[in-house]
């Protein structure tokens, strides 16, 4: 009888891929779109690639401890050491506070550009923070009422936005390539297919049965990878690469969501609000899920040093730092992101689960160990590129002369 009670794999995997899109497929084709779209179709199969084989290296080692109750953090201490508990909780920091400022960000880009007053900009965010902080502090049970009312009404206004943007398409600007701003552009692909923070949930769910997690983690990381690619394509299709308005090198500029060009250069009020719902939808559902389990971990970090913790205290601390930030740098969503994938997502669900696999008593010439040393590479590298950006020893800018020729700008 207590099997029965258990959730399908299918359910499982919806859970894994509604865990997956969110505010990072906004600003997905904004900037990997100034990489060309075959260099991001293959940028993003390897990254689902690394990401897919690292989710699957914590499954198994949340499957092995026996410890229904354990979270990422006490693993990678159970696994590597207290010093790995430690860079976890820090990248959680980053990941749940970057991911939040990216968001309040969006919804404010979103919402002026709909009622064509950015000067309101800062009122905007002001309103939406309001909005979506009160419906997440009513807590999980909200989230999991609304949560498929969201998606379904995500799922209509992403299909509508894809059939009015193909309306649009030329292949000429499918053509263009600029692979040296590949790896620029990478790290908000991570923060698009980052599905981690739900694999204890997901693994309890299916009462730690390997067979059925791996699958549901198959068929729910690639749901994710299909729509990203679709709506890359159908972004970067319909929009010109230069412009003064409605182009991707504006928004890029301009830290804005993909829908915001996406309705200026379609020039149809239907697309402009359809495109706002659905970029507000695509905020709040993370939103909400973020919010909570940043309470929840501030929460658990601070019972042990601060035994007067109270609610009061952990929403000030939980909402109000992103808040601060957001209004002093409004148009932070594209760098937020970045922020987000490049140093906490590969931290936290890159680097730390590859050393797990590393540690594993195999050969040193197996080819789980190969396999290991290829992807820590990879992640050390992209890792220590986005840290060079953020703190102003590199800049790669896109290369978007072939834009500038006669006949080429759409």
């Amino acid at each position: 009888m207590a099997n029965s009670s258990k959730p399908p794999v299918i359910t499982v995997a919806l859970l894994i891929t509604g865990t997956t899109i969110g505010a990072g497929i906004l600003g997905l084709p904004i900037k990997t779109g100034l990489a060309g779209a075959m260099p991001t179709l293959l940028g993003m199969t390897a990254v689902w690639s690394l990401m897919f084989a690292t989710g699957w290296i914590l499954v198994d080692s949340i499957i092995s401890s026996g410890n229904v109750e354990a979270d990422l953090p006490s693993l990678f201490s159970r696994e590597l050491g207290s010093w790995a508990k430690v860079l976890a909780s820090l990248g959680y920091l980053v990941i749940f506070y970057g991911i939040l400022v990216a968001y309040l960000a969006g919804a404010a880009s979103a919402l002026s550009s709909l009622f064509e007053t950015p000067e309101y900009k800062h009122w905007y965010l002001i309103g939406f923070f309001l909005f979506a902080t009160v419906l997440t502090l009513f807590g999980p049970n909200l989230v999991r009422k609304g949560n498929a009312v969201f998606m379904l009404a995500m799922g209509v206004t992403f299909a509508v936005l894809i059939w009015q943007a193909s309306k649009n398409i030329q292949v000429a600007r499918l053509n263009y390539q600029d692979w040296h701003f590949l790896p620029s552009a990478l790290p908000i692909v991570y923060t698009a297919f980052c599905f981690h923070p739900i694999l204890v949930t997901a693994t309890r769910s299916l009462d730690f049965n390997r067979k059925h997690i791996r699958r549901a983690l198959l068929i729910g990381t690639i749901f994710p990878l299909l729509i990203s690619a679709l709506w890359m394509l159908a972004v970067v299709g319909a929009l010109p690469l230069t412009g003064s308005e409605g182009s991707l090198l504006t928004a890029f500029n301009g830290g804005q969501p993909a829908t915001v060009p996406l309705a200026a250069v379609l020039g149809s009020e239907t697309v402009k609000v359809v495109g706002v719902v659905f970029t507000v939808l695509a905020i709040i559902t993370s939103y909400l899920a973020i919010g909570i389990s940043l309470m929840g971990f501030l929460r658990d970090l601070a019972s042990q040093y601060l035994p007067r913790w109270n609610r009061s205290i952990e929403v000030t601390i939980t909402f109000l730092p992103p808040l601060a930030v957001s209004l002093i740098y409004p148009d932070l969503f594209l760098v937020a992101l970045d922020l987000v994938g490049g140093v906490g997502i590969t931290l936290v669900f890159g680097i730390l689960p590859t050393l797990i696999l590393l540690k594993a008593k195999d050969h040193l010439f197996s080819f789980k160990k190969i396999l290991g040393i290829i992807m820590l590479i990879a992640f050390i590298g992209l890792f220590a590129l986005e840290l060079s950006q953020e703190m102003g020893f590199l800049k790669i800018d896109p290369k978007v002369e072939y834009w500038l020729m006669p006949k080429s700008s759409g």
